[in-house]
């Protein structure tokens, strides 16, 4: 399902263009993972180390750079009272079937407690919202983040 995601984000990565391009979505995504596990209130050890797994097999991020990813995220997090400034950078750099995976990472990250509490739930309608996804799309991908985590 994230071929095309994958291929997209390891393209020669010898270009720094192409090497900054995706550290930024890297960045954008993270940014939106953290709000997904800060939504319940709490971003434990285990979240955490979720988003650092999602973000750098995702993204071909080295492990360091992920570390520092990560950090920057949530303190960012703690300032930011809006999506839109990451969403619609996403919208300009990804197409609809690359904003529907991304939302798939956000799902796994929600549901990684097995639980979806209603600000959570609010949260992923919104964000569906923002990446301009239908309820069809959003709904297969929380069905697929499911299936990953092997929640029924």
């Amino acid at each position: 399902m994230f071929e095309k995601l994958t291929s997209w984000l390891k393209t020669d990565t010898s270009l720094p263009d192409q090497t900054e391009q995706r550290h930024e979505l890297a960045e954008i995504v993270t940014g939106l993972l953290v709000e997904a596990g800060l939504a319940d209130g709490d971003l434990g050890s285990h979240e955490q180390h979720l988003i650092a797994h999602v973000i750098a097999e995702q993204f071909d991020v080295p492990d360091a750079d992920v570390d520092q990813i990560l950090d920057k995220a949530i303190s960012e997090a703690d300032e930011r009272i809006e999506l839109h400034s990451l969403t619609s950078k996403l919208r300009a750099e990804t197409d609809y079937e690359e904003r529907v995976q991304i939302l798939e990472l956000v799902w796994i990250i929600v549901l990684a407690d097995e639980v979806v509490d209603a600000i959570e739930s609010q949260l992923m309608r919104r964000l569906s919202g923002l990446l301009y996804i239908s309820d069809v799309d959003a709904g297969h991908a929380q069905k697929a983040a499911r299936a990953r985590l092997g929640i029924s």
